[in-house]
């Protein structure tokens, strides 16, 4: 089961302990699910970002029951590389939700 973890990297970007959690629980709700509130907004972030990875993107943001090395497996993705889309995402999306972009 993912846990969340607490990123210096994510630090560096401006995104704290309280801001990645927020991203870690958000993105494991309902509301990025189809159908919900933000699955659009996190599709194209996906999309934008993971290229041609961006279903693997999605599924490691979103999944609650597979860890990141269950999707690097599945998607034949290295997990730094994974981690790295992780990141750029997390920061993204923080700040679309926020009004930043």
């Amino acid at each position: 089961m993912p846990r969340f973890r607490y990123s210096k990297a994510l630090r560096d970007r401006g995104l704290g302990y309280h801001e990645q959690g927020f991203m870690y629980f958000l993105l494991r709700s309902p509301w990025v699910r189809p159908g919900g509130r933000y699955y659009g907004m996190v599709r194209e972030v996906c999309a934008q970002i993971g290229g041609e990875d961006a279903d693997a993107l999605y599924e490691f943001l979103t999944d609650r029951c597979r860890n990141h090395i269950a999707v690097s497996v599945r998607y034949y993705i290295s997990e730094k590389r994974l981690f790295k889309l992780k990141n750029a995402a997390y920061a993204e999306i923080y700040k679309r939700i926020r009004g930043e972009a």
